[in-house]
């Protein structure tokens, strides 16, 4: 009985742990536009996109106790130069000073990400691209490979939205809802 209520207990707290939609954009004045965002349940770092990104950036719904930082590194390493706290939707704008080339969040209380010492730790790619079309429709595109992130990257800045559309859909091609 006693194991029936822990085991209750804990799908419970996993059922409310859910993954943070995260990007980093190309403007510097507005978390608006194309972006390569990143999902997940925190603690990972996420980066390696092109130098025209990370200008702003921006967590969609953190969850209360957390906190989402940006560093001007590419590792999520060193000081982080943004700071900001759930709940709700956080942007920050580089203003055209500071670009941001990893982006992470965690739960308070926890290890910024999980380190290994005396090893160097790359950032995960993002998982998606989104973009708005010519038709000004908003599409969003999976990424597998750094190789997949530079060639979105190149697309975009060239406005090949044929070269984008090829790509595979991300979650059905949805964006995910702004949250406050």
């Amino acid at each position: 009985m006693q194991l029936t209520l822990i085991l209750i207990a804990l799908l419970a707290l996993i059922s409310t742990v859910r993954a943070v939609h995260y990007c980093a954009f190309a403007s510097t004045i507005s978390c608006t536009g194309d972006a390569y965002c990143c999902d997940d349940n925190g603690g990972f770092c996420c980066g390696q996109w092109p130098v025209a990104w990370g200008w702003s950036v921006q967590w969609v719904g953190l969850p209360s106790s957390t906190e989402a930082q940006a560093y001007g590194s590419s590792s999520c390493s060193g000081n982080s130069a943004v700071q900001e706290f759930g709940p709700g939707t956080q942007c920050r704008q580089g203003g055209g000073v500071q670009r941001f080339g990893s982006i992470n969040w965690v739960h308070l209380g926890s290890k910024k990400r999980v380190r290994v010492e005396n090893a160097t730790q790359e950032c995960t790619i993002p998982s998606s691209f989104q973009y708005t079309d010519a038709s000004g429709t908003m599409r969003v595109i999976k990424l597998a490979s750094k190789e997949d992130v530079d060639a979105v990257g190149m697309h975009s800045l060239a406005r090949n939205w044929t070269a984008l559309a090829s790509f595979p859909k991300y979650n059905d091609g949805t964006v995910a809802p702004a949250q406050s």
